[in-house]
């Protein structure tokens, strides 16, 4: 007679085996409690926090002029119906490119500014959306359920993702055009590999035609149409794509790296890809270039054009002059701020930024203890964060011994897709972070820039728990238990340490002491 330890193991697998064939159910539980994290009492703070003050607003002058427009500096943090009133005509100066100022001004428009749901509907909406987006792209690199649903589920209640998705920042619709950008990247890389499959054709096949190339320019384009660092993942998939098609070519026709298709298809490569990023960059600019009175609008008329530049049309010279002015600004700014973050402690979540934070004794704006805390700051959940930076370290550990032929320092892979997945999860991680490592020069960046990765980080964990708990099960059944035992409790731990800090990605009203237990370290006040 079978035991109840064995009888509640086999119900557990009957279980597992039922949600493995309705996958439908388990993501769209995931998407379920993401969007509850992002979308609940939204409205809250009722003013604008951080640099909403610039963004919200520069919108709202978007919809009416098709150009941000300068605002009585009295308002302070204030917004709605009466501050619109009072918005001014006089274009001002904006550091950063239109798009994702115009996304803020969807929300706007579906339900106006009387409270935070206006301003901050899109980043909610595209912030769950960055969740099912990862969903897809970990489902394409593992065809795993349970991992797609392990790195959705770690991102939907990740603190920098959750907050960032709360707040009308542009950082959360960079991070959402990069990763779709990098699940566009992988489909060509299946397209590609369906179409040379043959060996006979990637030894002679130049290919013109790729969809999903031209989808992930538009989704790269559109990334750095919200903030130049999309620029970044133009660089270095652009890189990483012609040296894939090459290695694809060589693996499959055993060619020469410099002969046949194999250096051909570069040139085309490029000749697809750029003008399409090109062109949606330009055309998030449409607002400022179809008016007169925008910032430099009018810049060349003071001019005599010669030559070349007689040719080119006045909007263009003009533009490429705002470019030059943000350049300058971006280059050389140098602001102080209490909450700024080297690019070196981004990994260790060493100085989260405080987006908003008010205090109060009883009785006082609606405080119902001794004393109240609101409080919005992006503190990661540093099991998941800590956890998928340890696990971007041994990914590249193991990619980089896999690539010189040694054995590696733990399991080998056992799934042929698994170096596949890791390789683009490196790639898109360096595409987001290494960057401000070498450019770094200016002081005004912050730790909630690492939204933008957030998602590798998480998959990298993700991926890590699949060959060390799946993938790589051991015959050894005791081992293989334990190995799922700490699997579980960690990923209880995780569940419960966001639920920890929920208050504090929310500005929910706390007492001031349950605010003081969370700053863990002297930096996070």
């Amino acid at each position: 007679m079978p035991s109840h330890r064995q009888h509640r193991a086999s119900s557990i697998s009957v279980i597992i085996s039922w949600l493995g064939s309705h996958s439908w159910i388990v993501y769209t539980l995931v998407l379920f409690v993401a969007a509850a994290i992002r979308f609940y009492d939204l409205g809250q703070p009722t003013t604008l926090v951080f640099d909403e003050v610039y963004y919200v607003r520069d919108a709202a002058a978007q919809m009416v002029f098709g150009y941000p427009t300068q605002w009585p500096e009295d308002l302070e943090y204030a917004f709605g119906p009466d501050e619109l009133a009072r918005m001014g005509d006089q274009a001002s100066f904006a550091v950063h490119p239109p798009l994702g100022k115009w996304l803020i001004a969807i929300g706007l428009a579906l339900f106006g500014a009387d409270n935070g749901w206006g301003w901050r509907f899109s980043a909610a909406l595209f912030g769950t959306g960055t969740v099912a987006l990862l969903m897809v792209l970990t489902n394409r690199l593992t065809r795993s359920m349970w991992v797609t649903a392990l790195a959705g589920g770690l991102l939907a209640i990740e603190g920098v993702s959750a907050v960032m998705s709360r707040v009308s920042l542009l950082d959360g619709f960079l991070a959402f055009f990069a990763l779709a950008g990098v699940l566009f990247v992988v489909l060509d890389h299946e397209w590609v590999l369906s179409r040379l499959s043959d060996t006979s054709v990637a030894a002679k096949r130049v290919l013109w035609w790729r969809p999903w190339l031209l989808a992930a320019a538009l989704a790269f384009g559109s990334a750095a149409s919200v903030k130049w660092s999309g620029f970044y993942f133009v660089a270095i998939f652009g890189v990483f794509i012609v040296i894939r098609d090459a290695v694809v070519r060589k693996r499959l026709a055993r060619l020469h790296w410099m002969r046949d298709t194999a250096l051909l298809q570069t040139p085309v490569t490029l000749l697809l890809t750029l003008p399409v990023v090109i062109a949606t960059y330009l055309a998030s600019w449409a607002g400022w270039i179809f008016t007169a009175a925008g910032w430099n609008r009018q810049w060349s008329e003071a001019f005599q054009k010669t030559g070349i530049e007689a040719l080119l049309p006045d909007w263009l010279h003009n533009l490429w002059q705002y470019h030059v002015a943000m350049y300058t600004w971006h280059s050389t700014l140098q602001a102080p701020h209490p909450y700024l973050a080297h690019p070196l402690t981004w990994p260790l979540a060493i100085r989260p930024t405080s987006m908003f934070f008010e205090s109060a004794k009883l009785g006082e704006k609606g405080c119902a203890f001794s004393e109240c805390a609101w409080a919005i700051t992006p503190i990661p959940n540093v099991l998941i964060w800590w956890g998928g930076i340890a696990a971007l370290v041994w990914l590249t550990v193991l990619v980089v011994r896999r690539a010189l032929g040694k054995r590696t320092l733990l399991t080998a892979p056992r799934s042929p897709l698994f170096g596949r997945a890791a390789a683009f999860t490196l790639v898109a991680f360096a595409a987001g972070y290494l960057p401000w490592l070498v450019t770094f020069g200016r002081t005004a960046v912050f730790q909630f820039y690492t939204v933008v990765f957030a998602p590798y980080v998480v998959l990298a964990l993700a991926l890590a728990l699949w060959q060390l708990i799946v993938v790589g099960n051991t015959k050894d059944a005791q081992t293989a238990q334990s190995r799922r035992r700490v699997m579980t409790v960690f990923l209880i731990a995780a569940v419960l340490l966001s639920a920890f800090f929920l208050p504090l990605w929310l500005g929910t009203q706390t007492p001031m002491w349950f605010w003081n237990i969370h700053m863990w370290m002297p930096s996070w006040r």
